[in-house]
């Protein structure tokens, strides 16, 4: 007796063509909602520039010379610690277009730039603003102006011409030049006393600024003149930062970063990994690295290199 075979058990949406395409769809509307939501949260990971930022900033070291309470971040540093010079420049440029920070010449002679956070350099303001009202007994309302009315105006800028400045805080009224002395004098606004440039203008700038890159300064010599004195004019960088500066309240890592950006330093890696900060011409670059690698070999840590 022949038994009749049984049909296969099918699931319905394989026998119709339809009912596979209604799956097929939402299947693939499903995927690209979870590709979309991966995608926001890479898209509200910190870049590499904002990581630096944020790094730098955590960093600042106590700096007790100087009325400056809040960080400083030179652009060398930034340099040292994204070596794509394009990127940090691209970015910086949308973070203050964003209203997120704010880039100083922090020394009028070279093109030597530092960034703050903008709530940091609103913070420093109220600061000196305080502490002139304590000196002087007496507020002025020109704070405020500058503060709410000509920062968001100028987000992007580190210069602005005198005629913009008066139109900006006396909304079309006359130049009242004492107000104008009052910023001056708090250091919010450096007058700018180049020959060639025509017409009166002003830099923007961070009060008590100049204490601190004297430190700053002082601090680069003090360390370039440690690693001059070794014989390969090189030093491990965790020796280097062991170091007590005599002459800088802002510690060796501070100028380590600062110098590697400016290009005076150079951080080398040795086998076993190990940095190195070295001084001097290519040639005695060479020759002290074939040195570095029989005496620092089984030391671990970063060396620095003294470049000029």
């Amino acid at each position: 007796m022949k038994r009749k075979r049984e049909a296969p058990v099918v699931p319905s949406l394989y026998r119709s063509p339809r009912a596979r395409g209604r799956v097929l769809q939402h299947a693939s509307s499903e995927v690209a909602t979870v590709e979309g939501s991966v995608t926001n949260q890479f898209d509200a990971l910190p870049s590499d520039v904002e990581l630096g930022l944020q790094v730098l900033r955590t960093q600042f070291p106590e700096f007790r010379k100087s009325k400056v309470s809040v960080p400083v971040i030179l652009m060398n540093q930034l340099y040292a610690i994204v070596s794509d010079r394009t990127q940090v420049d691209r970015e910086l440029d949308q973070l203050k277009r964003k209203g997120e920070i704010r880039s100083f010449k922090v020394h009028l002679k070279t093109n030597e730039f530092a960034v703050l956070f903008v709530e940091d350099y609103r913070a420093q303001i109220a600061a000196e603003r305080r502490q002139l009202v304590a000196n002087q007994k007496e507020d002025s309302p020109i704070f405020d102006t500058f503060v709410n009315t000509v920062l968001p105006a100028t987000q992007s800028d580190e210069y602005i011409p005198k005629e913009r400045l008066v139109e900006l805080l006396f909304a079309g009224q006359p130049a009242d030049e004492e107000q104008i002395m009052v910023l001056v004098n708090a250091g919010v606004l450096i007058r700018d006393m180049r020959v060639e440039v025509e017409g009166e203008g002003f830099w923007f700038s961070v009060p008590n600024i100049g204490a601190f890159m004297k430190c700053c300064v002082k601090g680069r010599q003090e360390v370039i003149a440690i690693l001059k004195r070794q014989k390969h004019k090189e030093l491990l960088q965790e020796d280097l930062e062991k170091k007590r500066l005599r002459y800088s309240s802002l510690g060796p890592l501070f100028h380590i970063r600062d110098l590697v950006g400016q290009g005076v330093l150079e951080r080398c890696l040795q086998s076993p990994p190990a940095y190195s900060l070295h001084l001097g011409t290519y040639l005695t670059r060479t020759r002290a690295t074939t040195h570095a690698h029989n005496s620092v070999s089984t030391t671990a840590g970063p060396l620095v290199r003294l470049i000029k």
